[in-house]
């Protein structure tokens, strides 16, 4: 730290301040300073929260609430407790945890300071000077993503008093590095800049939105980070001049931030939403009673984790401390609540948090994934994997997901009322797999659990090292023990089916017997870990380069150790990406349809997904249902011919065979898959029929057979029924 924050009056100098009472204004309020518990840090990952900070004659106290709540997580200083100038707020992961991190700036009235604060405990990141020392204007701050890597950079713009000069900052090892200074208005304009980030054109990287501050006429510029202007536009009638609040985001997934304003001092609480790309008027309603005129602060956030951003708003001086919340489609109110004692009436400032695909610990979830209330959902670890389509419904429970996990297309975990789901530590959720209740799968640096294709795990135990094999279930109460595997299909519904091996549903992987299954599993699961802790990583960077857009509908695939070429799928003979298309078909995939055709065959929520195994080349389908998955180990693929139909939650995969050579999926013509069945590394010939729930591995099926429902078939051989 140098000895200019040393010296700096405002430098926050201790963690907490834990008096019970806080002088706001001459007005003693019962408003408890509140460190942060070790479970609050979800917040700001899964299910939205909202920073404030007390504007103009309050104590810079800053607060995080829950958005779907309303509920107060914790409070804190960002500076001396008698500075009464304010404290503006913005979130954005800037350590490069996962979680976002508080952004403060002092406002009028004190040093140009700019505090950094941990989002997990809020120790001090760092804290700097935005501008030369003896600036007291204040500091408007925000934060964006300039060079494609995974940090955040810092936006900041002078407030008033000071020329309208922008400034980004770059945190270096605790250390905030000026890369870029501009002026957003002339020179002599003297009213202080607003300032947001975001991505206005669809190019990866993102831009920087300014908003004039009083005095100025409400214009409302776009500027390339190293300070060319793209765009500009007046957000009210150009005679206002009491400055312009803005925010900016992606309201509609299409890869251009929307912009939001909020008019400053003197105008009425009309907030207006622009379109990206183009800044047309798209939408406009009132944060508050129309005759109110303190002016409005506008921001974002994602309240139910679902993808799609809302409004925020909050009254400027004269004005209750109400926060607001708003759909962003329909401009209706969502909820409300107080961020302060309701007598304040200094202003509040807003922040919040949206959801992105991407997370500084190379944790990845992928867009099209679902989050229930997702406040009760919790990612304790980094390098996870959670594919397309995902469902994680936390309404009844709460879920706890641990490090180095994978959640793959069409994975389903529901918690039981009341109850909790743990995911330990380097957990592998095959392709369609689900999990129900209060199950507890694996543990806190525990050795790899593997639940295969379609299996469900209701309720029971999974200790590290088991293995619940593909189409296999496990009832309520159950404990599946380490070093067991259950068998593909079987049902394993009392305790002594899941420890007797003479029951003839599990395995004892550690009896001399057993050894070489042990080491084929262990193997095995070792290199499905690697290869999606590294996909995750790769789709990090696919967003961080590309936004949202690369990640979405038909799109390429990342560059990963085992698949260093990103390519396009190819539909009907043409090359497509298509990030509006309602499934996910990834990378070297050469399908016969067109798009066209596809969008009247497929279902939704279906995943044909080449990142790993390649390439996959498909005929004419019949008909594809919902949530189906197609996808391959490292260098196998799937070829199959034309007019066939796949059922709802059906999956084919390519992979290795038990003889540790190399082998695709192969299926000829006019054949039909049942409902969750699955086809892994088999060759299916023309015109065969697979009953609902069958399994077929390692096995070539005739030309016109008809596989009864639930039928096991591995390595050519029947091996019973699926017995569920």
């Amino acid at each position: 730290m140098n000895s200019k924050k040393k010296k700096n009056s405002f430098f926050r100098p201790s963690l907490f301040q834990l008096e019970n009472r806080i002088a706001l204004a001459g007005e003693i309020f019962a408003d408890a300073v509140t460190p942060i518990s070790p479970n609050n840090n979800v917040k700001d990952l899964f299910g939205g929260i909202i920073a404030t900070g007390a504007e103009a004659g309050g104590s810079p106290i800053v607060k995080i609430f829950e958005a779907e709540s309303g509920q107060q997580i914790c409070s804190f200083f960002a500076f001396d407790k008698s500075f009464t100038g304010g404290v503006r707020v913005a979130l954005a992961d800037i350590n490069n945890d996962g979680m976002a991190d508080i952004i403060a700036a002092a406002g009028p009235g004190g040093g140009p300071q700019v505090s950094i604060f941990n989002g997990k405990n809020l120790s001090l990141i760092t804290s700097f000077f935005a501008y030369d020392v003896g600036f007291s204007g204040g500091v408007s701050i925000s934060a964006g993503n300039f060079d494609g890597d995974s940090s955040f950079e810092i936006v900041t713009g002078a407030g008033a008093g000071g020329g309208p000069n922008v400034r980004v900052f770059k945190i270096v090892s605790s250390e905030a590095v000026l890369t870029s200074s501009f002026f957003a208005y002339d020179l002599g304009f003297r009213g202080g800049v607003n300032v947001a980030a975001g991505n206005f054109d669809g190019v990866a990287g993102d831009e920087i939105f300014t908003g004039a501050g009083s005095g100025g006429g409400p214009e409302v510029k776009i500027f390339q980070p190293n300070g060319n202007v793209l765009s500009s536009f007046f957000a009210y009638d150009q005679v206002f001049s009491g400055g312009v609040n803005i925010s900016v985001g992606d309201l509609d997934l299409n890869g251009k931030a929307e912009i939001i304003t909020g008019p400053g001092i003197g105008g009425g609480p009309n907030v207006r939403v622009f379109n990206g790309g183009n800044a047309n008027l798209i939408g406009s309603f009132f944060a508050s009673n129309q005759t109110f005129s303190g002016g409005v602060a506008v921001s974002l956030i994602d309240v139910n984790f679902d993808g799609y951003a809302d409004i925020t708003t909050a009254l400027g001086q004269g004005g209750s401390s109400e926060i607001g919340i708003w759909n962003a489609s329909t401009y209706s109110p969502i909820d409300s609540f107080n961020a302060y004692n309701p007598s304040f009436v200094g202003g509040v400032s807003i922040s919040g948090t949206t959801r992105s695909p991407a997370f500084g610990n190379s944790t990845f979830v992928d867009p099209t994934a679902t989050f229930v209330n997702a406040n009760n959902i919790e990612l304790q670890g980094s390098r996870i994997y959670i594919a397309p389509f995902v469902t994680l419904d936390a309404t009844g429970g709460s879920i706890v997901i641990g490090n180095s996990t994978d959640l793959q297309d069409n994975v389903t975990l529901i918690p039981g009322n009341g109850g909790k789901m743990i995911i330990g530590d380097h957990v592998i959720f095959a392709h369609g797999s689900n999990a129900f209740g209060s199950a507890q799968i694996g543990r806190t640096g525990g050795a790899p659990v593997f639940i295969g294709f379609n299996a469900i795990i209701d309720g029971a135990i999974l200790e590290e090292d088991a293995f619940v094999m593909h189409l296999a279930k496990v009832a309520p109460g159950i404990t599946i023990h380490s070093g067991t595997y259950v068998k593909p299909g079987k049902f394993i519904q009392n305790q002594q089916e899941a420890d007797d091996p003479t029951l003839g549903k599990i395995t004892l992987l550690n009896e001399s017997a057993n050894l070489s299954l042990r080491k084929a599993l262990d193997t095995f699961a070792a290199g499905v870990l690697r290869v999606n802790v590294d996909l995750a990583r790769g789709y990090n960077e696919l967003y961080n380069q590309g936004g949202i857009l690369s990640v979405l509908g038909i799109s390429l695939n990342p560059a990963t150790f085992y698949n260093s070429v990103e390519a396009l799928p190819t539909l009907g003979g043409v090359v497509e990406a298509n990030s509006s298309f309602r499934n996910r078909i990834i990378g070297n995939a050469t399908l016969a349809d067109n798009l066209a055709q596809l969008n009247l065959v497929m279902g939704s929520r279906d995943s044909i997904r080449t990142d790993e195994g390649t390439p996959f080349v498909f005929g004419t389908f019949r008909g594809i249902g919902n949530q189906f998955t197609a996808h391959a180990l490292e260098h196998t693929g799937i070829v199959a011919g034309n007019n066939n139909q796949f059922g709802i939650h059906s999956l084919v995969h390519g992979g290795e065979d038990t003889g540790n050579s190399l082998q695709r999926a192969t299926l000829g013509s006019n054949i039909t898959v049942g409902d969750w069945a699955v086809v892994f590394r088999s060759n299916i010939g023309d015109g065969v029929t697979l009953g609902e729930y069958s399994y077929i591995d390692n096995t070539t099926i005739a030309p016109g057979t008809t596989i009864p429902a639930r039928a096991i078939y591995i390595d050519g051989v029947y091996r019973g029924q699926v017995e569920w």
